[in-house]
């Protein structure tokens, strides 16, 4: 995802562009993992799992966990995709707060 997953758009640099961008880098990734799990088609489960995570300091993905289950098979979709992006090599953007780097929940 280049050399920094929230703004490899282009943007004016504003938190505002910075923060549509992110979005859009984020989506785009996800949709791009995110596989329907066979069983839960089959069963007729349908929904979207939501996932919460810390991005770190240092750009790392930790305390990864479901905030809002739908079913077993899609739960673990879900983790799957943050897992995914957790091993990108290139860490992520941290959240910045009086110029310094502070977690942020996502």
């Amino acid at each position: 995802m280049g050399d920094s997953h929230a703004v490899d758009g282009e943007t004016d640099g504003s938190y505002a562009e910075l923060k549509r961008c992110a979005s859009e880098r984020m989506v785009d990734f996800i949709y791009g993992l995110q596989r329907y799990p066979e069983q839960a088609i089959v069963d007729g489960v349908s929904g979207m799992a939501v996932v919460s995570f810390i991005i770190e300091r240092d750009g790392r993905i930790t305390s990864v966990y479901t905030t809002r289950s739908i079913s077993p098979e899609i739960d673990s979709e879900a983790l799957y995709i943050v897992d995914a992006m957790a091993m990108e090599l290139v860490p992520w953007r941290p959240g910045y707060s009086d110029g310094k780097a502070v977690q942020v929940q996502v």
